[in-house]
């Protein structure tokens, strides 16, 4: 029977198992019976070594400075439910544009750009204006930290105007009708059911959890 192959850093010996790296100069040393349960456990510890000593270092990128700040001072301050759309939106516009960037080297012309971009690519100005809101945030909390010298958000050009906007189309009553009809025996009842029922937004819809329904009102 051929030996099973191990994850990288982590071998064997009579059962249990042990995990070893280092990470910028930082020894990780892990051990565990359970071989899936200890490759996570070791993943995250990596994570957070890295993340930790190039905070230390002065080498945190955008994408992990916001996602610390996020953790450790915004998500306790919002809805729970708000928690991913805020993370996504962030992922799609700044992360997406200059989250790789050393958050020492990003300067107001970086995120200039980064906007323009966006408005290239048809973004919403309220999600733009949204965006770099937590970004002007995140990049405060950054210079309180001592991280950065100054705020690159304060000197950029915004765009203030709104676009007209769509034209909404709703479904008739004949239409929705017509639509739960179809949907009576499918997976996805309840969530067409409730949707056209109460008009919840499809991503507040995805974070519904039953602690949210107050069955008594």
């Amino acid at each position: 029977m051929p030996k099973k192959r191990l994850p990288k850093g982590i071998r064997g010996n009579k059962g249990s198992y042990e995990a070893r790296a280092t990470i910028n100069k930082v020894k990780i040393h892990l051990y565990g019976k359970d071989l899936q349960k200890l490759a996570e456990e070791f993943e995250r510890e990596k994570e957070r070594v890295r993340r930790e000593t190039d905070y230390c270092s002065g080498e945190i990128t955008l994408n992990d400075w916001f996602e610390t700040w996020f953790t450790n001072v915004k998500s306790h301050r919002i809805k729970e439910t708000s928690v991913a759309p805020m993370k996504n939106s962030f992922k799609r516009s700044f992360g997406f544009y200059i989250g790789t960037m050393k958050l020492k080297e990003i300067r107001p012309l970086d995120i200039q750009q980064a906007i323009n971009a966006m408005e290239q690519e048809k973004m919403s100005i309220r999600t733009i204006r949204d965006a770099l809101g937590r970004l002007r945030e995140c990049m405060e909390f950054a210079v309180g930290n001592q991280l950065i010298n100054y705020n690159p958000c304060t000197i950029v050009e915004v765009p203030w105007s709104y676009q007209k906007a769509k034209n909404e189309i709703a479904l008739t009553q004949e239409e929705q009708d017509r639509l739960l009809a179809e949907m009576e025996n499918h997976w996805y009842k309840e969530l067409f059911y409730f949707m056209c029922l109460t008009g919840v937004r499809v991503g507040e819809l995805g974070g519904l959890k039953w602690k949210d329904i107050d069955f008594e009102k």
